[in-house]
């Protein structure tokens, strides 16, 4: 019985590698991918989806489409630099100094202080919610994201496929707000 035991161990250790080089490889696949190709959809779009079901919205479909840059105003990216992350041109991927103070704020209610590389990681790549484990993904994805993509690739991807006060951004909601 011992020796089952451990071969339902080994089992289980191997599978659980798997899964994990899995998840890295889809993720390095996609970091590659999306350096110049058109995102299709993100995690988020999916969550949203899935979620919409259970509660009979059966009609509801995440769904964006893709704008060429030259369609979109050249003032949205400064526009959501400086309302997102004012420190993105200088920083790789982390707002080191908005995190400490975060940190360093006891006793109230902790704010976010993602840097745009950050949602950018989280939207395209992840869930939403606060957790620990999703910060720690978010961190090993940003290292290849912000090796991989330039700084003008990744403001780009955050406002296609970006959340901001719960609107998943696309050509409607920029042409209304940066004609």
């Amino acid at each position: 019985m011992n020796k089952n035991k451990g071969n339902l161990w080994q089992r289980g250790k191997r599978a659980g590698v798997r899964v994990v080089l899995t998840l890295v490889g889809l993720w390095a696949a996609g970091i590659l991918l999306f350096s110049f190709l058109p995102v299709p959809f993100s995690a988020v779009m999916v969550e949203r989806q899935l979620a919409a079901w259970p509660s009979g919205g059966f009609h509801y479909v995440a769904h964006s489409d893709w704008v060429g840059h030259s369609d979109t105003s050249p003032w949205m990216g400064l526009a959501v630099i400086a309302s997102e992350d004012q420190k993105f041109p200088q920083h790789w991927g982390f707002d080191v100094d908005a995190i400490e103070s975060v940190l360093g704020s006891e006793g109230e209610r902790m704010r976010g202080a993602s840097a745009l590389s950050q949602q950018t990681a989280k939207n395209l790549f992840l869930w939403d919610g606060r957790s620990w484990v999703r910060k720690g993904l978010e961190a090993g994805l940003i290292l290849g994201i912000e090796t991989v993509w330039t700084k003008r690739r990744i403001d780009r991807l955050s406002q296609y496929r970006g959340v901001r006060s719960g609107c998943i951004w696309r050509r409607s909601s920029g042409a209304a707000l940066f004609p």
